[in-house]
């Protein structure tokens, strides 16, 4: 029997092509109108609704063919796209990126923004307004199974599509909203996925030289010939192909992250618009591999992020041009591998955050005390990041809808990552969140502390030294510090971080030759880790962290070390972060 949940997951991952299309042509005929871009964007919509109608999508389909409607005026004017024709098409673009997420878990999904947007529509072809009903409670005449399609019309409906809309029946005030007889994915369903055809080709020709190695190794086994330069030889090879094929294997769930920027600047400029507010968007670094399921649990902490920045950030035009700041604000999302980890960056040059706010706030709710005033920068900020914080005098339509920034704050910790903001009275606001890498393949050196060995990226250490060749002082804080690269650093104890207590598996470690400590950055910062020992240096492959494992922050996943015994691997840069946070 065949499986129509995977031709809809393929028809998805097409979907998603098109609708990326469909807004860079929005975004062009805005500015100026071009049968190219025209053409193109009526393709993306021809290719939605037929393919959503061959996989039994029919009310996705109706949808789209209804705004094909639309699309088709536009190319019969010839002219640049009014602002209402530009609001629809990005509308309904958005609309269609959520309509095909939803979808993936739920194959009856139907927005309720359709309603309003088929309102438009009408409206832009001169209908009657009561030409739609509430299209997201219409129960689907589509059979359940494949359907064949072409590119005539829905013989199941009249030659005039806005017939097929019934225009009477009120929807029941208990309407759930989905259609009945359309299967659901399970949440345990992995799905399809899509993957660069170059991938798959490199990783079938490392698996066919294995295979070619595996039989020659063999072979010479055989023959008693295990021991020779040859046979060495191709022990060496098998060696790098296997650790090319479990790169490429990685490579498998990494996709680039712009189609996600792309959306959250669509997102960003539909509220700059609402608000008539004039934004320029930037993105850089949108060729950076990410992880597609950090990828897609992001998401939603960064489309707040962003929209809170234009909403509440930005000031309006007046406001800039009386601070004698330009028209236009400006919002970056910058997005870089570090070391182990993802960095993403969200920064405006709006009025910035009052601290003193924030400060007055808190007391009134009690989070801090009136004689607290020694509070760091990143602490005041911090705040802002408690569950019903708000400085905002009113809730507008784009924010306070109860996804505040504590939610966002806890997706980033389910994450293991950190965010952090840093802002400036009439500058601007940062927001830096840092997320760990889930599955990879890193160069590591195992150390020992107290008899457990732990992995340490060697990406995230820039010197190994040895503290019996170093001058150590003591700190106020009873803490020691060296000189290193002309400029005083502190040293910090991981045991004091990890809460590692003594091992009677002491592993016949050899007697101590160097006190070493690992030297490690962040942000522009020096600091140095004590450990007891560096044991070797091995590539491991990370398996995504447990929940089991305390202390969530300091450890970025597991391994199995070259002995077979497991073992945890370190992220440096939460270690770092919370040291510096004290």
């Amino acid at each position: 029997m065949v499986d129509e949940s995977n031709f809809i997951s393929m028809f998805l991952d097409e979907a998603e092509e098109h609708i990326e299309t469909w807004a860079q042509c929005s975004q062009e005929l805005k500015l100026k109108f071009d049968l190219d871009w025209y053409n193109k964007l009526f393709r993306a919509a021809h290719s939605l609704k037929g393919g959503s109608k061959s996989v039994g999508l029919k009310k996705f389909g109706e949808f789209v063919h209804k705004v094909e409607d639309c699309i088709q005026v536009i190319g019969k004017d010839q002219k640049n796209l009014s602002d209402k024709q530009s609001d629809l098409l990005l509308s309904v673009e958005n609309v269609l990126s959520d309509w095909v997420e939803e979808l993936r878990n739920d194959h009856s999904y139907v927005p309720e923004e359709t309603h309003d947007i088929l309102k438009t529509v009408n409206s832009l072809l001169n209908l009657p307004a009561n030409e739609t009903k509430d299209f997201a409670t219409q129960e689907s005449k589509t059979p359940t199974g494949l359907q064949l399609f072409d590119d005539e019309p829905d013989t199941s409906a009249s030659n005039d599509q806005n017939t097929s809309i019934d225009t009477n029946n009120e929807p029941p005030p208990d309407s759930s909203h989905k259609l009945s007889n359309k299967p659901t994915h399970s949440k345990n369903d992995l799905g399809t996925a899509r993957i660069e055809k170059i991938k798959l080709i490199e990783a079938a020709n490392l698996g066919r030289q294995l295979s070619i190695q595996k039989e020659i190794i063999k072979r010479s086994f055989e023959t008693n010939q295990a021991n020779s330069e040859w046979t060495k030889t191709v022990f060496e090879n098998l060696y790098q192909n296997l650790g090319s094929l479990t790169e490429s294997i990685n490579s498998f769930q990494l996709s680039p992250i712009q189609p996600l920027l792309k959306r959250l600047v669509r997102s960003g400029q539909t509220t700059a618009n609402k608000l008539n507010k004039q934004v320029d968007f930037v993105i850089e670094g949108e060729s950076t591999q990410v992880d597609k399921s950090i990828q897609e649990k992001i998401k939603d902490p960064l489309m707040h992020i962003l929209n809170n920045a234009v909403d509440h950030g930005l000031e309006s035009t007046e406001e800039r041009l009386k601070k004698g700041k330009k028209e236009r604000s400006l919002v970056k999302l910058v997005v870089e591998p570090k070391n182990e980890n993802i960095e993403i960056k969200i920064k405006d040059d709006g009025g910035g955050i009052d601290k003193s706010k924030i400060l007055q706030k808190a007391i009134q709710k009690g989070l801090v005390s009136e004689g607290d005033k020694n509070l760091q920068d990143n602490e005041i900020f911090g705040l802002i990041m408690k569950p019903g914080f708000s400085t905002a005098e009113k809730l507008t339509e784009v924010s306070g809808r109860g996804v505040g920034l504590d939610v966002v704050n806890g997706t980033v910790k389910e994450l293991k990552g950190i965010i952090e903001i840093s802002s400036e009275l009439n500058i601007g606001t940062e927001f830096h969140i840092t997320l760990p890498l889930s599955v990879s393949s890193l160069d590591c050196i195992i150390i020992d502390i107290k008899g457990v060995q732990f992995c340490v990226a060697m990406s995230s250490i820039y010197e190994i030294v040895d503290l019996r060749n170093v001058k150590l002082s003591k700190t106020k804080k009873k803490n020691y510090r060296f000189l290193y690269k002309d400029k005083m650093i502190g040293l910090f104890k991981l045991s004091d971080y990890l809460k590692v207590s003594n091992s009677c598996h002491q592993d016949n470690l050899s007697k101590k030759s160097i006190q070493p400590a690992l030297i490690t950055k962040f942000r522009d910062k020096y600091l140095a880790l004590e450990c007891d020992h560096i044991i070797f240096q091995q590539e491991i492959v990370l398996e995504a962290r447990s929940d089991k494992l305390g202390h969530a922050n300091y450890y970025s996943g597991t391994t199995i070390l070259n002995n077979g015994q497991p073992s945890i691997v370190l992220n440096l840069e939460n270690i770092v972060h919370s040291i510096v946070s004290t």
